[in-house]
């Protein structure tokens, strides 16, 4: 018999079993995005295509580990909903922000000898 993973908090709670996902699988994944990245750094592109492909590979191997290493993906779909929020503000608030320093572009401070 097979012990269950998550077990809800509180007196007669129901114990709640979900599959073990394979975490030979889950590593081998995380070490070829880890050299993923390490090609995608020493691309000879612009700056701007290699810091975005590594945020969003950096974002994928989080969300991996969150979802299996921590046993995220067997939580309910508010617990997503708390996580994923924030995140998709923050990328509005970058937007926001990168569109504001390109119309607004800062004028150049000329040094005044005395």
């Amino acid at each position: 018999m097979s012990t269950p993973i998550n077990t809800p908090a509180g007196p007669g709670a129901i114990p709640e079993e979900h599959p073990r996902p394979s975490f030979g699988t889950i590593f081998l994944v995380l070490f070829v995005l880890t050299v993923v990245e390490i090609a995608v750094a020493n691309l000879h592109f612009a700056k701007v295509y290699i810091v975005s492909g590594l945020v969003g590979l950096a974002i994928l191997k989080a969300a991996l580990v969150g979802m299996f290493y921590m046993h995220l993906k067997f939580e309910k779909k508010l617990l997503a909903l708390i996580i994923l929020a924030p995140l998709v503000f923050s990328f509005i608030f970058a937007y926001g922000i990168g569109s504001d320093m390109q119309l607004n572009k800062p004028k150049r401070i000329v040094d005044v000898k005395p």
